[in-house]
């Protein structure tokens, strides 16, 4: 199951980039959500081969995920991999200069089942896609704007 979005924003690339790489004020966020949040590797700098664990609840199970940066271009994108509950997944960060202050950025998540248990879950959010779908693009829509707000 693939969800994309892409939003345009009033602030230069390096400063949106800084804001998607801004990992501790993820984790924070993650943290205030109800998300479990440990990170895995030594350095707690951002870049290629950062680790978290991401422990939620979700229909009344507690789930576990490992999530690693895979990709890592400076003004240009980051890529992540995600395992866990038998799905894996990937994700995607572009970003693009349309102007000296004004930056295109698209996100897209690419999820895939693992077990056949995994594939009965995928299949019941591939029903509820048309709703997850707009969640999705408002989430990245709202982080365009906080990342303008604090340009």
């Amino acid at each position: 199951m693939k969800l994309s979005a892409r939003e345009d924003i009033a602030a230069p690339i390096d400063v949106v980039f800084a804001a998607i790489t801004d990992f501790a004020a993820l984790e924070r966020q993650a943290l205030r959500r109800g998300f479990d949040v440990t990170r895995l590797d030594s350095d707690a700098l951002p870049g290629l081969g950062a680790r978290w664990e991401v422990g939620f609840d979700y229909r009344g199970h507690r789930r576990s995920t490992l999530t690693e940066i895979t990709g890592w271009t400076p003004d240009q994108g980051v890529v992540f991999a995600t395992v866990g509950e038998g799905l894996r997944g990937t994700g995607e960060v572009d970003l693009i200069r349309l102007a000296k202050a004004r930056t295109r950025l698209h996100m897209g998540v690419d999820i895939r089942p693992e077990t056949f248990r995994a594939r009965l879950l995928l299949q019941s959010l591939k029903l509820a896609k048309p709703g997850l779908s707009r969640r999705f693009k408002e989430k990245i829509a709202a982080l365009a704007r906080q990342i303008e707000a604090r340009a």
